[in-house]
């Protein structure tokens, strides 16, 4: 915003004195998501969305909100880019990318890439990037030849979103680590950029679950909504009188004097210094202007004073005004830059926010309410009505957007600089007409089950309103966290793979059955009343559709350093088989491999499955370890964990590759 108001200063001074200046290039009405799920077509008639239960591309009249068209793809079409009259859509499990006509409906190319690719982007040239999320690279792909031109291996895992920089570099995010990639296409250089939001009198924070990149094309920064995980804190069983004070009894959710396990926010970058902009934040003593909870002695609060970062969207700080905010998706400018709208799927809404955060109750412009899995968005090109993709009811919202500053009042009753909460006028309401697009493709008991796990509003399984199931299993996946417990450190396991054959759960093997974590985790920590039998059935039943993570070898032959690998992992000297037998890879028994953290943790834990290892590092019950290879040297290479006493560091070399193909 300051490079806004420069600008503006320059033009005016310009006209004023007759200079003749080149003319400021004038911020957008409005800038969607590079790509997702959801976009508008160039001619602003139809909206164009990636139906991903449905395998399809499906086409809606503007003006009518009925289809026009629904376009079978690859399986599991997850976000798409339109470019002219072509909507370039990537289908994650079908491991392709198909170039669909959008008037006609025809399907007029489509490029195997690699495994699950995800987020596009356009470059200058007319090619295309793709981020491969089972391949941990991005691939360049040439629409005209139809074929990837190069594929550029990165060091992160889990690549999610692209974004093409002014310079034409690419960044990619990483869905769990908290970090960019930064690209340059014409040499396949890569370096690491760190988008956490440093949190000087709070709580560290990791910025995860980074789904979705935004472009100012006004400032060139990239912006995203996210996920952000306080996993210093430990989370001991609520109201466990047990627990020292300092590690409260809050939970996952938090509470009015904790962070929450995982906290919504907004990073905006820098390309041109790799650096995560952070406002300033109001001044509590000279612009009370709707500051609440300034007390800057609890950590991670006192927005409109010293303490977290405005960026930093605790649900708890005043200026929400109780509207619920959980696990943010997707990010969209409006009003020429001057509003960011952050689509929340926890809490079914999108909040409207003002681009220039300060931490104070001025922030929050509105709020709407949206449907079930709401995990895209994109605007009409006037910039004035927002289209919300909620993919598990199969419906969009449409939304009418403010223009902020002139249309938004505000929310304080008078001007005394004394401001109270009671002098906090409600969040405005902005009302969203949704309509349905597509039927529900899940069964009825998964689809309910998947509503309930991604739903942090339901108060059965948690208080609050802060967090859900899947805060800690995004996508039903792991998000390679490892939280701090009264009873010691536990890595975040993955679902995906049809876990429902490898009970009991957890890593002590303490839970059952799926029912049993009523009394396991939705009680003692998630603060929830409660489920009975019967609704956790309706959860169980989501978590056996969930897939497993694809790795690189969904989409080729094992290499010959995979395949040794294979042999000394399934070898009778070795012995890794004998536990991480069968389907997935577990003899569902606890053991005793010498890892346990210290005196106050259980010494047997159990065999977890393999789905996905690729990308869940860390590894361990308690993550202590961050790559594959450390766990090998450490364990099986000393006979804690198999035998593998006898294995060369060519044999461990060869194990971590077949290990990276499960």
């Amino acid at each position: 915003m300051k490079k806004l108001a420069a600008t503006l200063t320059l033009a005016a001074a310009a006209l004023t004195s007759g200079a003749c200046e080149p003319t400021p290039r004038a911020l957008r009405a409005g800038t969607s998501p590079v790509s997702g799920p959801i976009a508008v077509s160039a001619d602003d008639r139809h909206i164009v969305i990636a139906a991903e239960d449905h395998d399809a591309v499906v086409i809606v009249d503007r003006a009518t909100q009925k289809v026009v068209r629904r376009v079978p793809v690859g399986a599991g079409p997850s976000q798409l880019v339109v470019a002219g009259d072509r909507a370039i859509v990537s289908s994650r499990y079908g491991h392709e990318v198909a170039v669909v006509d959008i008037g006609s409906g025809d399907v007029k190319t489509v490029i195997p890439v690699g495994a699950e690719p995800m987020g596009l982007a356009m470059l200058a040239d007319g090619r295309v990037a793709v981020a491969l999320g089972g391949a941990q690279a991005v691939a360049i792909l040439d629409l005209g030849k139809g074929a990837v031109d190069q594929t550029i291996a990165l060091s992160e895992p889990d690549p999610r979103a692209v974004a093409v920089l002014d310079n034409g570099d690419l960044y990619v995010s990483h869905m769990s680590t908290g970090r960019f990639s930064r690209v340059t296409v014409a040499t396949g250089t890569v370096r690491v950029v760190d988008v956490g939001t440093p949190n000087q009198f709070g709580p560290r924070l990791v910025a995860e679950h980074l789904r979705s990149l935004t472009i100012d094309p006004e400032s060139g920064h990239v912006l995203v909504a996210h996920s952000q995980a306080n996993q210093d804190t430990v989370r001991a069983p609520i109201n466990d009188p047990e627990a020292p004070p300092a590690d409260g009894g809050c939970g996952y959710s938090g509470c009015p004097t904790q962070l929450g396990a995982v906290v919504p926010g907004v990073t905006e970058v820098d390309p041109g210094t790799d650096v995560v902009v952070v406002p300033d934040g109001g001044d509590a003593a000279n612009d009370p202007g709707g500051c609440f909870n300034c007390d800057v002695s609890r950590p991670g609060f006192g927005f409109g004073g010293q303490a977290a970062p405005p960026t930093v969207l605790n649900p708890f700080d005043g200026r929400f005004g109780g509207v619920p905010l959980s696990n943010p998706t997707a990010l969209a400018l409006f009003d020429g830059g001057r509003g960011q709208l952050v689509v929340n799927m926890g809490t079914k809404n999108v909040v409207l926010l003002r681009r220039d955060l300060k931490g104070q109750a001025a922030d929050v412009v509105g709020f709407a309410k949206v449907g079930n899995g709401a995990d895209g968005v994109a605007l009409a090109h006037d910039g004035e009505t927002a289209y919300v993709w909620n993919q598990f009811d199969g419906t969009v919202s449409e939304l009418k957007l403010p223009r902020v500053g002139r249309d938004v009042a505000s929310r304080f009753t008078d001007d005394d600089q004394g401001a109270t909460t009671a002098q906090f006028g409600p969040v405005p309401e902005y009302a969203a007409r949704t309509f349905a697009v597509v039927e529900d493709a899940l069964p009825v008991e998964a689809s309910i089950g998947r509503k309930m796990f991604h739903d942090a509003t339901d108060s059965r399984i948690a208080a609050q309103g802060t967090v859900s199931c899947a805060s800690c299993h995004p996508d039903g996946r792991a998000d390679g966290r490892t939280w701090q417990f009264t009873f010691g450190p536990r890595n975040t396991p993955q679902l995906g793979g049809d876990i429902l054959d490898t009970a009991p759960f957890h890593w002590p093997g303490d839970v059952p059955t799926v029912a049993a974590l009523n009394d396991m985790t939705v009680l003692p920590f998630m603060g929830g009343s409660g489920l009975d039998n019967g609704s956790f059935q309706f959860v169980a039943a989501f978590i056996g559709t969930i897939r497993q993570a694809p790795s690189a070898a969904v989409t080729r032959a094992l290499t010959e350093l995979e395949r040794h690998g294979e042999e000394v992992f399934f070898s009778e000297a070795t012995q890794c088989g004998t536990c991480h037998g069968g389907a997935h890879f577990t003899d569902n028994r606890s053991w005793d491999v010498g890892t346990r953290a210290d005196d106050r943790d259980i010494t047997h834990f159990q065999t977890p499955v393999l789905h996905g290892l690729h990308r869940s590092a860390p590894y361990g019950h308690d993550g202590k370890y961050q790559d594959m290879r450390a766990l090998v040297d450490d364990l099986v290479r000393t006979d804690k964990m198999g035998k593998g006493s006898h294995l060369t560091d060519e044999d461990a070399d060869a194990l971590v590759a077949y290990l990276n193909t499960l």
